[in-house]
């Protein structure tokens, strides 16, 4: 009787631990007020963001490209909120009118990035560029399916507890404990080696857009990624430690264009308030787009004629 009832107890004490867990780490509830817009549609297809898909662009405006994945995109936040968005309207007051064209999509490698560019330079008659690719060239194999913005939401029902949720929790907190063990450190010697891109074909990608941009006479601004670290133990990034910035420096020095450095500005452990916390690898929330858009605009007046402070 005595074993029973310490059974029972031990088993009350333990899904009330793991109701609070859930109940602070709000695991599986995605944040309020993101559906439909910037959250995966049935299919897991994406509306597009660019406002210009279906205008004919002049010489009488500024045009600036901004090409790359789902941070470009602003998976997690509304079209509004995006740096492409609120770039554009911080050039408002322009003289002449400053359009700026969000070609984001999720899942974008930067060989997507590579064939649409000097197409999409010319169909909006771009004045200037903004590159920022290459982080999901370097996902591992073995987390592609899961890196991908294919599943970056888990909606789960909110209040009762159900044994998805325990089970999902049992995952996160198995993936913490080999992010804070440094389990990732030691598989990338391994497993974790092979990548969906080896860098010398992200190297070939990025050096192609430089080329075209230079015949075009297009200025391009290259931005780099935050690295990805943990942010907390029932919110494990996924670290993909990786040399992609290297490249995206170089390919900007190669090339005499303006780089906006986000690896040495929006480190996530020191700039937690940028990103979002409930999402598995890092993406910029409302204030992180803002920030972005702000540097990026400085970057693009020094680069671009006719700009305006």
């Amino acid at each position: 009787m005595r074993k029973t009832l310490l059974i029972v107890i031990v088993l009350m004490a333990g899904i009330a631990t793991a109701e609070v867990a859930l109940t602070l780490g709000r695991y599986g509830d995605s944040a309020p007020g993101l559906l439909p817009d910037g959250t995966p549609t049935r299919g897991h297809s994406y509306e597009t963001r660019n406002p210009y898909v279906n205008r004919t662009f002049s010489d009488a405006t500024i045009n600036i490209v901004v090409f790359g994945g789902a941070w470009v995109f602003g998976l997690g936040c509304d079209t509004d909120e995006t740096f492409s968005a609120i770039l554009e309207k911080s050039f408002a007051a322009n003289d002449p009118p400053v359009r700026v064209v969000n070609l984001g999509q999720p899942d974008f490698t930067s060989a997507e990035v590579a064939k649409t560019f000097p197409r999409m330079l010319a169909r909006y008659k771009a004045d200037a560029a903004v590159v920022m690719t290459g982080l999901t060239d370097a996902v591992p194999l073995l987390l592609k399916d899961d890196y991908f913005a294919r599943r970056p939401f888990t909606i789960a029902e909110r209040g009762s507890l159900d044994v998805v949720r325990l089970v999902r929790l049992y995952g996160t907190l198995r993936f913490a404990a080999m992010v804070h063990g440094g389990g990732f450190k030691r598989a990338s010697e391994t497993t974790f080696k092979a990548r969906y891109f080896p860098m010398e074909k992200t190297q070939d990608n990025l050096l192609e857009i430089g080329k075209r941009a230079a015949r075009l006479r297009v200025p391009v601004v290259y931005v780099t990624f935050p690295r990805n670290e943990a942010s907390s133990w029932l919110h494990p990034h996924y670290p993909i430690y990786n040399e992609r910035n290297l490249l995206i420096r170089t390919t900007a020095y190669n090339y005499n264009a303006k780089l906006l450095d986000l690896e040495a500005l929006m480190h996530p452990l020191k700039t937690p308030e940028y990103l979002l916390p409930w999402m598995r690898w890092p993406h910029p929330n409302a204030a992180g787009h803002a920030y972005i858009a702000d540097n990026l605009r400085t970057e693009l007046i020094a680069a671009v004629p006719g700009l305006n402070l």
